[in-house]
């Protein structure tokens, strides 16, 4: 079904010349089949850069609000126009209107709150909204998990969230633990029974942390460790990226041998918040 549905989006002239140079590598449509989007979810694309995969994620979960692009505050400056220049070139009939994109830190990849809108029918929209916390049915981060284990990022200082970090470990100002604090607010931010999905440059197995700034790669087997100690169940690996000609053992680029890690969030699954049905169409 995802290829019948992405077939046409990835063929589109709206797509930006970038997209296809990166298509070969990515093997979109094997790494969007493995997250079983459907209509109507919402999805959550960790430092997604230019939004590559998040306009791809978007011809799935269909009209409303539904998919997410942040990148951290840093890199607003260079990533902001990328995006307004994909979103301007876009066929509404191909990527529904369902796109936003917002920055804050890299560690708190958190939306700001919604502008309610002021129809009679929604005038209790602000004071239903729950905030962010099992908004999201899935966080796909792609070569960006490696960034968070990478020892050389410096710590980042504490920032006000509404509603604040109360649970699954608040980070601390001069945490240095990147990897826990970006796994346990991604933890809050799944409702129950939601997919984190992490797709990264594999290292040699074994290798120490230290790989990840040096060449842009980590070990699978810590990732797994790190994001069950936040709470995750490890569900499965999915293989579409492996190349095992790569030795792992210099700097990434396009050809590594990538790995797909799915986990969720115990708890089974919700019903949608009545407040975020009303945002749909008003966003």
């Amino acid at each position: 079904m995802e290829s019948e549905i992405l077939g046409p989006i990835l063929s589109s002239p709206n797509r930006l010349p970038s997209d296809r140079a990166k298509d070969a590598t990515r093997n979109p449509v094997a790494v969007l089949s493995a997250l079983n989007l459907i209509q109507n979810q919402r999805f959550l694309d960790f430092t997604g850069g230019d939004g590559y995969w998040s306009v791809l994620a978007s011809a799935l979960v269909g009209k409303g609000v539904g998919v997410w692009i942040h990148n951290p505050e840093e890199n607003r400056n260079i990533i902001e126009p990328q995006i307004k220049q994909r979103l301007a070139l876009t066929d509404p009939q191909q990527n529904p209107s369902n796109l936003r994109f917002f920055f804050s830190p890299f560690r708190y990849p958190q939306p700001p709150t919604p502008p309610f809108c002021t129809k009679p029918e929604c005038y209790n929209c602000k004071a239903q909204w729950p905030g962010w916390d099992g908004q999201f049915d899935v966080v796909f981060a792609y070569a960006s998990y490696v960034t968070a284990a990478a020892t050389a990022l410096p710590p980042t200082p504490a920032v006000e969230l509404s509603p604040p970090l109360t649970n699954y470990g608040t980070p601390q100002p001069d945490s240095t633990d990147m990897a826990g604090d970006i796994n346990a607010h991604v933890y809050r931010l799944l409702r129950p029974g939601g997919r984190y999905i992490i797709i990264d440059n594999a290292a040699v197995p074994g290798s120490d942390v230290g790989v990840s700034s040096h060449l842009n790669r980590i070990d699978e087997i810590g990732v797994v460790q790190q994001v069950t100690k936040a709470g995750f169940e490890f569900v499965e690996e999915y293989v579409s990226l492996r190349n095992p000609s790569d030795p792992r053992t210099g700097p990434a680029g396009d050809y590594t041998d990538r790995f797909q890690l799915k986990f969720i969030k115990p708890g089974g699954s919700e019903q949608v918040e009545a407040a975020m049905r009303c945002l749909v169409g008003h966003w």
